[in-house]
């Protein structure tokens, strides 16, 4: 579960509503939008939560929250019972809420346990998302109990509003972008979940942290799940620690640029691609497409841990062969890759502290055309 960052732009909620339709970035809030996701109809404690707000709804207006809903992956049935049976007349009650979007704001989800649940449904939620879009509080929990009091939530606004609070709790953003400026961001497109955007190739590594054994286990096993041509799985992975005796060996088999910056790193990594299937002896024609999707998988498995990887073409194949003692006409040198924990710019030379910098992207009209 990849959690919605703070102080950043909000996932995006177009969702049906009782009254017509709810697109959270459409209209602006005066303060603050309060997004309340409930279990749904089958939910005694939801009711009197959603009562509770109802009963605040006048006092949350005072406060410049004006775009309130509750929301749920109940069908519309379900949605006008709840809207009919509770004492909620003011509140918007949105439904058919999609699983992916309960990922995207980081809910928990669970199956039923009784005839009267859904098969699937999402656990509550609590957000405040700013003016501006950004996600300014969140409160998940994981089954209906323990969801924030909506008295003591009302006066805390009325707090934050009168003494300019900030957002809290985005210090796990930044941690993983040190040799960044703290504006430096990439701003998600089309929808998509943060991971993707949040992965980047830095050159500042911290040379005092280690990866332990059971962290090295957890991002190969993510490379391990990654698909491939008839599930060859034609990839190895070469790997010496930053506390292994063969650590120099393997920056010895990368090229001066990068062993410039890649000596800090706690391990540097060498793919290994098998070019024929192992059953058939036949040529494999994607073993280099499913090694990067290996690659990939690892990445991302590496960010969420608070680790960086950056890729190196940059590297000695032909010693690379010879070290190792590879067949090479039965394995290909794919690459090579540093990983650790990123650390401040200044770790860097001059020359590559310029170029520490997230890379842009080309527009998405120039890679995807829908027929």
């Amino acid at each position: 579960m990849i959690l919605p960052a703070i102080n950043q732009k909000a996932p995006n909620l177009k969702i049906k509503t009782l009254n017509g339709k709810f697109d959270l970035f459409q209209t602006p809030a005066k303060t603050f939008s309060l997004i309340v996701f409930y279990r749904g109809y089958h939910c005694p404690v939801c009711k009197d939560y959603l009562e509770t707000l109802s009963s605040l709804y006048a006092d949350y207006l005072e406060l410049g929250v004006d775009r309130i809903i509750a929301v749920s992956g109940d069908e519309k049935d379900k949605a006008l019972l709840a809207k009919e049976e509770w004492d909620i007349p003011r509140l918007e009650i949105g439904y058919d809420l999609d699983d992916q979007t309960m990922r995207d704001w980081g809910l928990y989800i669970s199956s039923s346990i009784s005839d009267k649940e859904p098969k699937l449904f999402n656990e509550p939620g609590l957000f405040l998302v700013s003016s501006d879009g950004d996600l300014f509080y969140s409160a998940i929990n994981s089954m209906p109990f323990g969801r924030p009091s909506l008295e003591k939530m009302r006066d805390a606004i009325k707090f934050i509003l009168n003494n300019d609070y900030p957002a809290r709790g985005n210090l796990r953003i930044q941690e993983k972008t040190k040799s960044l400026t703290d504006d430096e961001q990439r701003e998600t497109q089309a929808g998509i979940n943060r991971l993707f955007v949040n992965r980047w190739s830095p050159r500042a590594f911290d040379k005092n942290y280690k990866i332990e054994k059971k962290e090295f286990q957890k991002l190969f096993a993510a490379a391990k799940w990654a698909p491939s041509c008839f599930n060859e799985q034609p990839w190895r992975f070469l790997v010496a620690s930053r506390n292994s005796k063969k650590f120099d060996d393997f920056l010895g088999l990368i090229n001066d640029f990068n062993q410039s910056w890649a000596k800090n790193a706690s391990a540097i990594v060498f793919i290994i691609g098998s070019k024929n299937f192992d059953k058939t002896g036949k040529e494999n024609y994607t073993y280099q497409f499913d090694c990067g999707a290996a690659w990939m998988s690892l990445s991302h498995q590496a960010n969420l841990m608070g680790l960086q990887t950056h890729g190196m073409g940059g590297i000695e194949r032909e010693k690379i062969v010879e070290y190792f003692d590879l067949n090479a006409d039965e394995e290909d040198v794919i690459c090579g890759f540093a990983i650790g924990k990123n650390a401040e710019v200044g770790v860097l030379p001059s020359d590559l502290q310029e170029k520490e910098h997230l890379s842009p992207r080309k527009d998405l009209e120039e890679v995807f055309e829908l027929y």
